[in-house]
């Protein structure tokens, strides 16, 4: 079970500011997650490769080569707000 001391923690790390009702619910998660690696850490993995911090092989990777992309005639296709070459989207920022 996460405490609370951890929980103020992960909620000042993360930046969060929850109700006390959220704070059960989070911490019931955060419990489950802890739960379920500790499953997985179970398993055997020696023979797993690419996790986090392994390097691929170099004959593993993609060709670095560089492709042909979707022509502006394709584009159009994409959407029915594409006009002069560009995607038309609604303004996000105000001038003010």
């Amino acid at each position: 079970m996460v405490d609370d001391s951890t929980l103020d923690k992960m909620l000042y790390l993360s930046r969060l500011q929850v109700s006390r009702d959220e704070r059960s619910a989070i911490a019931g998660n955060m419990s489950e997650i802890i739960d379920y690696f500790a499953i997985l850490s179970k398993y055997d993995t020696s023979g797993v490769t690419g996790g986090p911090g392994e390097a691929v092989p170099a004959g593993e990777l993609r060709e670095d080569a560089v492709r042909e992309g979707l022509a502006q005639r394709d584009l159009k296709g994409l959407s029915p707000h594409f006009l002069d070459g560009y995607f038309s989207v609604p303004r996000v920022l105000d001038e003010g």
